[in-house]
């Protein structure tokens, strides 16, 4: 039986022989965490420790602070701490993808260093590294981040603009190394950088730093045969601290990376500068060509994501520094016009959008943003629908026929599939067999979207696959926990449904009700939803790093879905509820706090 550390390997097991690990493993647990879950949670009695198989998790810096400050990959250990002491556990640890550990009880972990009693040395020097990082945390420092760049006949600039895009994005220092020359056609932008010495710890190494900027620095004569070990000195002889540490080296090479990226030549798109493969989202990137901008940027050590090749890079580079944002867009019927005006602050603020899902009126805006369509197309793409949403039925699954509805969801979407999106995209529905989220990340729009927009009484159920689904608002209103499983680091939540009261609730009377107009049985179901929704998100978006709340009047939303498209009105609402939320986005987001070049 595979362990998982044949090839992964665990500093937990140094000095014991592969036999020896698969015999300690074998009969231990394995558990699985998904993306967002919490694998040890502050404060909680002290179970054992785990060690990583498979996925990341990410330490957070505090109590309630999403901040990631301790990274775990594959054979890290997780608990040893609390394991030792007998106390609680002293931090959060969070899955940042699925997780797979095994799972070491204290009692069982006992007889096993009675045996073997390596395993508490090991133990010990894995408590002191961890200790070491912990007490640069508290000086103000961390542990940089390490991208091995596996070069496969890149072009000479490629690595460096993607640590310029990194440097733009998280606003610190970033170090490029080369284990080759330049080459031909970085000249012109080398040439401004100025030479420093680096010491004796670094022979024979050039520092080359951007003119007047500490933001980035480029060794462009470090040995091909660098390793883990070399990096460590490389490290040490750079006077400052360095958030992270890109290095473009042959395919083979190894220094202790925490990703991998292949980075080749033009793949014949046209125009393409370069190809980048390895970005955990499944999709490879081709970069075209800087234009003159770019190069002038690249001279001050910053690229900004305004071209086509800044955007391009920028969208690997907010991977790297774990700042990928993703959009979750909420169900609310009409109401969803609003998401269309928080979509269009975050595009004029500069916030890009690498990973979208919705719910509900949420799927249909999420598809038109995975898209990158136009704002104004979008709204009137949406006015299309909304037009052939009312059409009664015989009220045996629904009061209304979904026929217009998937008329105009197919002349929407037209033959377009959720994974050819040019965005990752998320669409969420309800399994009314299951009780479960059916989350679609593959196969054609219009059905996904038709099932997670059937509110239930209001649309007949869809049958999918063998399921019977409904509008995903019925399970995850506000689906947030879908972005950060499409990768999203930092998760802006939309929910819609907070009316703005004013003195507190309306007292209770039981006096006649006198006049008021008695709503439709469709409108009556699709209010009775709407209440059962808010209950449900107003508990949830705990995986969201931002929420916005577009305020509504507690008179609106009577237009039913016979005037849906007097929605438009809280475009606006959107709007004004997003501007309201960026000071939360600027404090999560570097780029958007530091107005510096670019």
């Amino acid at each position: 039986m595979a362990t998982g550390f044949e090839t992964v390997g665990s500093p937990l097991f140094d000095g014991l022989s592969r036999s020896d690990v698969a015999a300690l493993v074998r009969a231990l647990p394995r558990v699985r965490f998904a993306a967002g879950s919490a694998v040890v949670v502050e404060g909680d009695s002290p179970h054992g420790l785990y060690v990583v198989v498979s996925g990341t998790a990410l330490l957070q810096a505090a109590h309630d602070d999403d901040r990631a400050v301790i990274r775990f990959g594959p054979g890290a250990v997780i608990g040893e701490v609390s394991l030792l002491t007998g106390q609680p556990v002293s931090a959060t640890v969070r899955a940042h993808t699925d997780v797979e550990v095994i799972r070491w009880g204290r009692d069982e972990f006992a007889t096993a260093c009675a045996r073997h009693p390596g395993l508490v040395h090991n133990v010990a020097a894995i408590l002191a590294g961890r200790l070491r990082v912990t007490t640069r945390q508290a000086q103000g420092g961390r542990e940089p981040s390490i991208t091995l760049l596996r070069d496969r006949g890149a072009p000479p600039l490629l690595g460096f603009a993607l640590a310029a895009s990194v440097a733009w994005h998280v606003r610190a220092p970033v170090m490029f190394v080369a284990t080759r020359p330049p080459g031909e056609g970085a000249d012109a932008v080398l040439a401004t950088f100025e030479r420093e010495s680096v010491g004796e710890a670094a022979d024979g190494l050039t520092l080359l730093r951007p003119a007047g900027s500490d933001s980035l620095a480029v060794f462009v004569t470090a040995p091909a045969g660098l390793d883990a070990t070399g990096l460590a000195r490389l490290l040490s002889a750079v006077p400052r601290r360095q958030s992270h540490v890109l290095v473009q080296a042959p395919a083979g090479a190894s220094v202790g990376e925490d990703d991998v990226l292949d980075l080749s030549g033009s793949r014949n798109a046209p125009g393409s500068w370069g190809h980048i493969d390895g970005t955990r989202v499944g999709r490879g990137i081709d970069v075209l060509r800087p234009d003159a901008g770019d190069t002038g940027a690249l001279r001050g050590g910053l690229l900004a994501p305004r071209s086509a090749t800044g955007q391009a890079l920028g969208s690997v580079a907010r991977l790297l520094a774990r700042l990928r944002v993703g959009v979750a867009l909420g169900a609310g019927a009409e109401k969803g016009y609003a998401h269309l005006g928080v979509l269009r602050v975050l595009r004029e603020v500069g916030v890009p959008i690498d990973a979208v899902a919705g719910t509900s009126i949420g799927a249909a805006v999420a598809f038109l943003a995975a898209l990158g369509v136009d704002l104004d197309e979008a709204t009137d793409a949406i006015d299309a629908v909304a037009a052939r949403t009312m059409r009664f039925g015989i009220p045996a699954a629904g009061v209304l026929s979904s026929a217009g509805l998937r008329s105009g969801l197919q002349a929407f979407c037209g033959r377009r599939r959720i994974e050819d999106t040019p965005i990752p995209l998320g669409i969420v529905a309800a399994d009314l067999g299951t009780r479960s989220e059916v989350i679609f990340r593959d196969g054609l729009v219009w059905p996904a979207l038709l099932a997670s927009m059937s509110i239930p009484g209001v649309y007949p159920p869809q049958c999918f696959d063998g399921r019977v689904l409904v509008d995903g608002g019925v399970i995850n209103p506000v689906p947030s926990s879908v972005a950060a499983l499409l990768g999203a680091d930092v998760v802006i939540a939309v929910r819609l449904g907070h009316v703005a009261t004013h003195g507190g609730p309306a007292p209770a009377s039981a006096s006649p009700p006198g006049r008021a107009r008695r709503p439709s049985m469709a409108r009556t179901v699709l209010r009775s939803v709407e209440i059962m929704q808010r209950t449900i998100a107003s508990q949830g978006s705990r995986a969201a790093s931002i929420v916005i709340e577009p305020g509504f009047d507690p008179a609106d939303g009577w237009g039913g879905l016979r005037r849906f498209s007097a929605g438009r009105r809280y475009v606006e609402h959107g709007a004004v509820a997003a501007r309201a939320a960026l000071p939360r986005a600027r404090a999560v987001l570097p780029w958007l706090t530091h107005a510096g070049p670019g």
